[in-house]
């Protein structure tokens, strides 16, 4: 049987045509699969954007040295409330809110917002094992909280009711390092955990924590090492 290429050109031509076809028709239908899968029901489609803030935080502070704070407490935010030191002493450093005698156990400062729904933002410029924030604070044994895990480079957000975790989940794999920024988007059951302005997880509870304060902690390691700065929370109503 000849060959393809000893075909007279007038037979080929049909069944050169043909094979353009199939390759054509094969390109469409792994485009439409593609297609498909960005439009489906993925983990990516449920991830919200990127919170925007279009108003002045409702409370802030930036742990200036020259503000009302300094070495031996927190003193007033610039916004105006005053932390509350819950375990551990902590002080202004170096323009950064830090650990200044570590407690035993967990090292938690809040403040008061006045609201149970909105967006925490803080920077870390000097991460630590076990550094982050706390929200929807009422007390110890009530309480959301953030913390990063640097052996395991991770981000865990846990739920604590009546001094029972009742949600852990971590992020995977994400930025643990010296200059990370998170943010916490919580509103009802859901909230979003944001780490250097992507959204990379979404908890939702129904249980109750009926706290409105926000903070810091450090939960292990070396407390004192970690440094926080420029923390924001805009309340649900700022339009966050």
């Amino acid at each position: 049987m000849p060959g393809l290429h000893s075909l007279p050109l007038w037979r080929t031509a049909p069944l050169r045509r043909e094979l353009w076809w199939c390759a054509w028709a094969a390109t469409v239908a792994v485009l439409l699969v593609v297609l498909l899968l960005e439009l489906g029901d993925g983990p990516s489609a449920a991830v919200p954007p990127e919170p925007e803030s279009t108003t002045a935080p409702s409370t802030f502070d930036s742990f200036s040295p020259d503000g009302p704070g300094g070495p031996d407490g927190l003193g007033r935010a610039d916004s105006g409330p005053r932390w509350e030191e819950v375990s551990g002493s902590w002080g202004i450093i170096g323009g950064r809110a830090a650990v200044a005698s570590p407690a035993s156990g967990q090292n938690v400062a809040v403040i008061e917002t006045g609201s149970t729904d909105g967006t925490l933002q803080v920077s870390i410029p000097s991460m630590a094992a076990g550094a982050g924030a706390v929200f929807r604070y009422r007390d110890e044994g009530n309480r959301w909280q953030v913390t990063s895990s640097t052996r395991y480079s991770t981000w865990v957000l846990e739920h604590v009711v009546d001094g029972e975790v009742a949600v852990r989940e971590d992020v995977g794999l994400a930025t643990v390092e010296d200059g990370t920024a998170i943010a916490v988007v919580f509103e009802g059951e859901d909230v979003v955990l944001y780490v250097d302005g992507v959204a990379l997880l979404t908890a939702s509870d129904g249980r109750p924590t009926a706290g409105s304060a926000v903070g810091l902690v450090v939960t292990e390691g070396e407390p004192g090492r970690a440094r926080f700065d420029d923390l924001s929370f805009f309340t649900a109503r700022d339009g966050t």
